[in-house]
């Protein structure tokens, strides 16, 4: 038995290339997007300007791409250069060529013996020794760690420091929490959508330009005695004793640490490290909210 494997052959062409049920070699120089719904092969001596999108059986690069590639294949070999990010989901996907861009990544096997310069998300049982191997080496996320440390060294620090002071009040705020919880969230989620607006009104205004130091600084202090009660609320949701307020403390830090964590890691994870970073400030807003309304409540007496 014989088999024909018959090829589409692309030369030098200007503008978009859609191709359906064929297999595509490029061999001259492209400018334009390519689009195949079957395979494509770039040899080494071609030039593509402009994306590449394959879902089909096979991709394989060996020349020159200047434009983002993404393919949903069965295997997907990068032998080439490409200037741009690259999104890759196939059973085999294997990079020995360079990357000038982002990488991601589900494959079942994945090997990457090339070159990425940008980010790298990979989602692959093979590709952990890789991760572990190059994640170090990336320098945003280094200042990431950093900016994330101060960020969580700050939060405990003036936590404390705002419940140390402000310790005599919280049973106060408990009371006006408690006694009407919705009209306690509807009065936080009031003050932050009038916070901009207010503020405008103060530098348009001839006089609330002096008072402008002073509703930030309010501002501040109530946001800190917020999130500080909020914290102390979370905590005793948790462990469910209202007598040990500082250890209630801990806790609700304890639980914004372990959400920094997640959220770290995450990173390695395609689009997981958005769903983190929602839920993290999600659940920072959350808890401002709630001791923002308690606060105001309690100094408004409404």
């Amino acid at each position: 038995m014989i088999y024909i494997l018959y090829l589409l052959e692309i030369k030098d062409t200007t503008g978009n290339i859609n191709v359906e049920n064929e297999n595509v070699v490029v061999v001259g120089n492209v400018k334009g997007d390519i689009s195949v719904l079957g395979s494509l092969i770039v040899v080494d001596s071609a030039k593509i300007k402009g994306s590449i999108s394959v879902f089909g059986d096979s991709l394989v690069i060996m020349g020159n791409v200047n434009g983002d590639v993404s393919a949903v294949c069965n295997k997907i070999i990068i032998n080439g250069n490409i200037e741009g990010d690259v999104s890759l989901i196939g059973k085999y996907v294997q990079n020995n060529g360079n990357i000038e861009g982002n990488l991601s990544v589900i494959a079942i096997n994945f090997e990457n013996k090339g070159n990425v310069e940008g980010e790298k998300n990979i989602i692959s049982l093979r590709a952990l020794p890789y991760i572990l191997k190059h994640k170090e080496s990336k320098k945003h996320t280094f200042k990431y760690k950093l900016s994330d440390i101060f960020l969580v060294l700050s939060i405990l620090i003036l936590s404390i420091i705002t419940f140390l002071i402000s310790r005599p009040i919280l049973p106060k705020l408990f009371d006006k929490l408690y006694e009407n919880p919705i009209r306690t969230i509807i009065t936080g989620i009031i003050f932050v959508i009038l916070f901009i607006p207010i503020l405008l009104l103060l530098i348009i205004s001839i006089l609330g330009i002096l008072l402008i130091p002073f509703y930030l600084i309010i501002s501040c202090v109530l946001l800190l005695i917020s999130i500080t009660f909020g914290l102390v609320f979370i905590g005793r949701i948790i462990s469910k004793d209202d007598s040990q307020d500082f250890k209630n403390l801990m806790i609700g830090y304890s639980i914004i640490i372990a959400l920094f964590l997640l959220k770290f890691f995450s990173n390695y994870i395609p689009y997981f490290d958005i769903i983190m970073a929602i839920i993290l400030y999600s659940f920072l807003f959350t808890i401002a909210i709630i001791g923002i309304g308690s606060v105001l409540r309690l100094v408004l007496k409404i």
